[in-house]
């Protein structure tokens, strides 16, 4: 995946999620062409359905790309850190790339 691409995903995750709210954003062949999942894992959202979750995530990044970007992207899915562990193990030899991420911590007084 380009690293522009990458950029405008990236950017538009970054955005359209909670600031409050940390995420991972990974990309995972397909081995169709040079096709990709876009995987998100927050804890955003975790009371809406994955149908849900998935509209506000493509509707934030689809029309920040082209036509031949967006024909790179095979499906989005959006998981709750929770769901991710409970199936990052049955990818196998899949390999996911992290691409981008926002990771909070808190300050102690």
């Amino acid at each position: 995946m380009s690293t522009t691409l990458t950029k405008k995903i990236k950017s538009a995750v970054d955005a359209t999620i909670p600031a409050a709210d940390d995420y991972r954003i990974f990309s995972a062949p397909t081995g169709f062409d040079d096709m990709v999942v876009v995987r998100v894992i927050t804890p955003a959202w975790a009371k809406l359905g994955k149908a849900e979750r998935i509209a506000k995530v493509q509707n934030a990044v689809m029309p920040k790309l082209s036509a031949s970007e967006q024909a790179k992207i095979f499906r989005f899915s959006v998981l709750t850190p929770t769901e991710w562990n409970g199936i990052r193990n049955s990818f196998g030899a899949v390999r996911s790339s992290l691409i981008g991420r926002r990771t909070l911590r808190s300050i102690a007084s």
